[in-house]
């Protein structure tokens, strides 16, 4: 995920009592020791929470993430899961 949209998520996780957590160099299955963003989170009822208001934010105030970046990376969202909470990277 990259990494202005992890913060994204994680600013509205955080303004939303959300209990979110930004990983910065996680490796998940088949990346081969490559590392990327990705955000740690309970449900994944609250990732949609966190991915509506950040859509939200972005449509309105237009910067280097476009919603269609966005569509874009969340077509191609991965995840693991780590005992009670899952990284979606």
């Amino acid at each position: 995920m990259k990494e202005a949209i992890a913060k994204g998520i994680i600013a509205f996780a955080e303004s939303n009592d959300i209990d979110a957590k930004l990983h910065t160099t996680y490796s998940g299955r088949g990346m081969f020791g490559r590392t990327t963003h990705g955000v740690t989170i309970d449900a994944v009822q609250d990732l949609i929470v966190c991915i509506v208001a950040y859509t939200e934010h972005i449509t309105k105030h237009p910067g280097d993430v476009t919603p269609e970046k966005l569509a874009y990376e969340m077509r191609n969202l991965q995840y693991d899961t780590l005992g009670q909470s899952t990284i979606y990277y």
